[in-house]
């Protein structure tokens, strides 16, 4: 019982957290506009690096594009942020090569 408390506390927590970044950010254009730059430049990056599951290990650049949007931008875009990232990075990957 204990472990599925846990387990259900992980994405409840996240989503809490989320929830109250998004209620307490300041939406500004020029801060739209720079999550937008680097967003499309990790999806850029993701998209032309070669996807080949290693049994759960990949060797990409995300967090390579997260690390600005975490600085340069409230604390939501760097919560959203990874969403579309791993996304794109699971839709990328080569199901053939699992063994």
């Amino acid at each position: 019982m204990p472990l599925r408390c846990y387990v259900a506390a992980v994405p409840l927590a996240a989503c809490t957290f989320l929830g109250f970044t998004v209620s307490e950010a300041g939406w500004h254009v020029t801060d739209l506009g720079k999550f937008a730059l680097l967003l499309s430049c990790g999806l850029v990056s993701v998209a032309a690096t070669p996807r080949i599951a290693y049994g759960g290990l990949t060797r990409d650049f995300i967090t390579v594009w997260l690390l600005p949007v975490a600085i340069l931008l409230p604390a939501m875009y760097a919560t959203v942020a990874p969403i579309p990232l791993l996304g794109l990075t699971q839709w990328r990957i080569d199901r053939k090569s699992v063994v």
